[in-house]
This record gives C-alpha cells, structure tokens and sequence, in this order.
C-alpha cells in the first residue's frame, strides 16, 4: 500500500471509529496513570511546578478559614502551592481518578487534606452550590468537557470565589503529536480506537477567557507559556513520553502486537523531521489563568 492510500486509509480509519465511538477508556487512561505515577514528578511536575506556584500566588485568598478543591490533582503539585497559601481553620480537597496519582499527593501534602479517588466531573456534579472559596485544576480539563466543568465550577464557588486553570494548549508537543499521526498513517490498518482529547484543549489564552466568560466567570488575568525540552536522540523523545502524561491513553490506540513497529517507527520519523543541529527541541504551550465568581 503506497502513501496515498495510506493516508486515504487512515481518514477513513479515523472517521469510522469516531462514528462508532470507538474511543480509549477512561480506565484505561487511568491504568496508564497509574503507572507513570512513580515517575511522574521526575519527568514532567518537577518542570511544571514553577508555573503551578505562580498560578496558586495569582489566586486572590480572603482573610479566614478556606475551603479548597483541587481536581484531577495528579501527584499533587499544585493542590501543595495552593495548601501551603491556606490559612488556620481551612480544609483542601484533592480529587484524581487515579489512586496512585493520590498515593504521591499525599506525601506532598503540607498537612492532612481529604483524597478522594474519584473522577472530577463526577466529583463536582456532586458538590453543593456555593462550598468553596477556590477551585483549582492543572492539566486536566481535557479530559472532560471544559465548559461544562466551567459552569460547575461557578456553581460550587462561594460569592467572591476565584478559579485557577492551567492547561496545554492544542499546539502543545506539537513535533510528538504530528510524528505520532504520521506513525499511525504509516500503519492504519491497526488503529483500534481514538483519543478526544486534543479537541478539548483551549486554543489559546483567549479560549481560556471565553470559556470563563461562558461559564458566567469574571476573568482576572490570562497568560500563556512555554517549556521547552530538549533531546539527543528519537529514543531519548520516545523513553520520555512514555514516562509522562504525554502518553496516558495515547499508545492504546494502536494495538499492541505493532508496539515494537510503532515505537521504531516514532523513532526514525522524529529524527528524520526534527533533528537540528544534533538535537531534537519540542515544547508544551500552555495557557493559564484565574477568575471570580
């Protein structure tokens, strides 16, 4: 099969199982989660933590006791650079499907919160109207449908309460995401299911305001950023996105008995397309921002 046809191939493909509904678990984006929680701070939160810090110092905290929800919390970054601001008497709340996720949230933790394995919407569908002076959450929103979050979100706050969101935008990882789907054009025929995700990232800082906006939230301030990562080989590349949130979900949509065609697959097209000057460069573009009830 020449690349025309692969490439005629693969839309089809993708058309098919998005109209079958053939998408990748949550559970088993859980499992993936769970695995990477051991090493998940050494390959992405400790990179992204200044950035959770300064989301948590932009947040506006009235004097007295709080009540804080973080959700999908990870290992728990930015729930610690939201604790650590909360004064005597408050309580903190993280939330994440992912027990694991939670096991290392815990040991973060500045002091005792409450951890419950739990996905987030479900989480919040829950909470009463009105229940907490701030709500936070750090690359996650994509995992669900973010304006809807949005608007539970501005249900659960208190009169006065601020929400701050950080989150990957569409062009995020850009050279591993178009080598992962010129991968999956050189094998079409063992794609089994698809990944939403991308299509729930904002595009870009001013997403962010309208989806605050939306949700019947006064934006305070929005900014955007980079991190940039650099590599020495299409190996190097493959070895850290298989140990970050890069990956959760990603690799389960093409059947595994192709892993070993796909990761050396992965591997020559980035080098081929992005190597320059002995080195690979890619980066995760991100927006952020914080907003009132």
């Amino acid at each position: 099969m020449n690349s025309f046809f692969h490439r005629i191939y693969f839309f089809l493909k993708i058309g098919w199982l998005w109209g079958a509904r053939k998408k990748v678990p949550d559970c088993d984006i859980t499992d993936d989660y769970n695995q990477l929680a051991a090493t998940y701070d050494e390959f992405f939160s400790g990179y992204m933590a200044p950035h959770a810090l300064h989301l948590a110092q932009k947040i506006p905290l009235p004097p007295g006791p709080l009540k804080a929800l973080d959700l999908a919390c990870g290992t728990g970054t930015l729930t610690r650079a939201v604790g650590g601001r909360l004064g005597p008497g408050s309580s903190l709340t993280a939330v994440d499907l992912s027990e694991k996720m939670l096991e290392q949230a815990k040991k973060k933790s500045p002091w005792p919160g409450t951890f419950v394995a739990e996905d987030m919407m479900t989480f919040i569908r829950q909470a009463r109207e009105a229940s907490y002076n701030i709500v936070t959450a750090g690359w996650a929103i994509g995992y669900t449908h973010p304006q809807t979050l949005m608007k539970e979100i501005r249900r659960v706050l208190a009169p006065g309460g601020a929400v701050g969101i950080i989150e990957n935008q569409q062009s995020t990882l850009w050279e591993i995401r178009n080598t992962g789907m010129k991968v999956m054009m050189r094998y079409p025929q063992h794609i089994r299911q698809i990944m939403s995700l991308m299509f729930r990232l904002p595009e870009n800082k001013e997403c962010l305001r309208r989806w605050f906006h939306n949700a019947g939230l006064k934006t305070m301030e929005i900014w955007d950023g980079r991190i940039e990562f650099r590599f020495k080989s299409g190996v190097d590349v493959l070895n850290w996105v298989l140990h970050t949130g890069a990956s959760a979900g990603f690799d389960r949509m093409m059947d595994p008995g192709v892993k070993y065609l796909c990761d050396r697959a992965f591997i020559e097209i980035i080098e081929k397309d992005y190597m320059r000057d002995g080195q690979i460069t890619t980066a995760h573009r991100f927006v952020a921002g914080v907003a009132q009830k």
